[in-house]
């Protein structure tokens, strides 16, 4: 264009911009800001805004916050509200929803006055941090000031008032939009579809699908990914398989999110050859399996004893080139040691320590609890004893996990040992980890232990467990401690809320 004395102009350069900051590479569209200066160009809004979008899309809301405040103070250019708009969706993105709420309070004040659209982001925002008392207050807001609300601002109030289960009020608002002629879209029916999928109510789910294609919307694949998963955590996988082909015949094509519930659904049934069979499907409609779908077909071959199958999938895995997440090692290691396979665990074990490919706690307790769970009291020993050699901290769980193991082998006496090195160490017990003393003490009729720490539990804050109480309950009626029991159950009422 230079060579053949093309001129440049705002709407050209904007575009090389924009182009930059689709490809993430925002900084270098502030380079075209020379171009503008060189060539006599006038800078405009939308040349800025496209800026401040690129910044906020690479997380750099910062950055964008500093070019606001500049193009504000320093008047640079015209502040139209697709500018401010910008700026607040990407505070709001960011969880910084009350400094968004400040900027429309700014706007307010200025020339640039909040539109519906601006109004509608932080009526989101505001939903989507479950404030949506402060949310209706925006909204009723709006309407005074005459600013008409839109199916954007409808579908954010009703997301949030499902999350409450408000139901009656998700209704009166569905009846409000329909009286304003602002039909629901597909974003409105599928946030109801998850909601719904999510409390269990599939058959209401089904229902507004329905409603949903008599008015012409068609539903799309997250609709029908939550319809799906609303069937599998009922447990009717099948019915959920229906759906799948129901979205096929619709022309809907399923994503790897849409097999990964299913094959998570019969796998949770112990249907691993239906689960295996959908497997293969997968490439067949020219998908391509992920780590999720590898690990929950893994996880659920090892549940039902299917060892060899594990590790020939297991090795398929790794032929497709998937790179092994903390959870997939952490299945391996548990359907070993769960199906008896001690050695084929330490080995797998020792050879990802070695490689340093993985060393995270998640790891150690995975393999800690499965040998106090096969009554492999030593190697699990050794496996907390080595934590510190190789940089890691026991967390909380390992605490726990190591503390229930030795309750389980009647050693509370080395429990409280533990216990002293936990304190030492600057982590004080949990709850869990309290209970899980009492509840060894107990056990081993040390009964006056067991009291003197349910005490300490109780002042500390934290109520007992239900196992805990029922426990001490049967244990001091045996022993006649009648008056202490009474003493204590107020305490745990008052701990526990009721």
């Amino acid at each position: 264009m230079r060579r053949l004395g093309i001129a440049f102009d705002d709407y050209i350069l904007t575009i090389l911009i924009n182009s930059y900051c689709l490809m993430g590479y925002a900084e270098c569209g502030f380079s075209i800001l020379c171009v503008f200066v060189k060539n006599g160009v006038q800078f405009n809004s939308v040349t800025f805004t496209t800026l401040i979008r690129g910044l906020c899309e690479e997380n750099k809301i910062e950055d964008a916050m500093w070019l606001f405040r500049k193009l504000v103070a320093e008047k640079i250019c015209e502040m139209d509200e697709v500018l401010y708009g910008t700026v607040m969706n990407g505070l709001c993105k960011q969880g910084h929803t009350q400094t968004a709420l400040s900027l429309l309070r700014i706007m307010e004040q200025g020339d640039t006055k909040p539109n519906t659209i601006i109004y509608s982001i932080v009526v989101d925002a505001l939903c989507k941090d479950q404030m949506v008392g402060a949310a209706f207050n925006l909204f009723d807001e709006m309407k005074r000031k005459g600013i008409t609300p839109n199916v954007l601002t409808y579908s954010s109030l009703v997301d949030g008032l499902c999350k409450f289960d408000q139901w009656e009020k998700v209704k009166t608002l569905l009846d409000e939009m329909m009286c304003l002629n602002i039909s629901p879209n597909v974003h409105t029916f599928c946030m109801l579809v998850d909601a719904f999928c999510k409390k269990g109510m599939v058959e209401d789910s089904v229902e507004v699908l329905k409603i949903m294609i008599q008015r012409g919307e068609r539903p799309d694949v997250v609709t029908y990914n939550a319809v799906m998963e609303g069937y599998c955590l009922r447990g009717e996988v099948d019915v959920a398989r229906r759906i799948l082909d129901t979205m096929i015949d619709a022309g809907v094509k399923p994503d790897i999110f849409s097999y990964n519930i299913l094959v998570n659904g019969y796998c949770k049934q112990k249907k691993l050859d239906e689960a295996t069979r959908l497997y293969c499907e997968i490439s067949q409609k020219g998908l391509k399996s992920d780590i999720v779908t590898y690990s929950t077909i893994l996880q659920g071959l090892f549940e039902v004893g299917r060892v060899e199958c594990a590790e020939n999938f297991f090795t398929e895995m790794q032929n497709a080139g998937h790179s092994l997440d903390i959870y997939t090692r952490g299945i391996m290691l548990h359907g070993y040691l769960k199906n008896g396979h001690v050695e084929k665990a330490m080995s797998l074990f020792h050879r990802w320590e070695k490689q340093k490919e993985d060393t995270s706690i998640l790891i150690y307790n995975t393999q800690n609890g499965g040998f106090f769970r096969i009554q492999k009291l030593e190697k699990a020993r050794s496996i907390f004893d080595k934590l510190y050699s190789v940089g890691l901290h026991p967390d909380a769980i390992t605490y726990n996990v190591t503390v229930n193991g030795l309750r389980i082998e009647g050693l509370v006496d080395e429990a409280k040992e533990l216990l002293r090195k936990m304190e030492e160490n600057g982590r004080l017990p949990d709850n869990a980890t309290s209970n899980l003393f009492v509840n060894g003490f107990l056990k081993s009729n040390k009964s006056n232990e067991a009291m003197a720490l349910l005490k300490e539990i109780v002042g500390r804050g934290f109520p007992a467990d239900k196992a805990t109480i029922s426990l001490l309950i049967e244990l001091l009626l045996l022993i006649g401690e009648g008056p202490f029991l009474l003493n204590m159950i107020p305490e745990f009422q008052l701990r526990n809320g009721k």
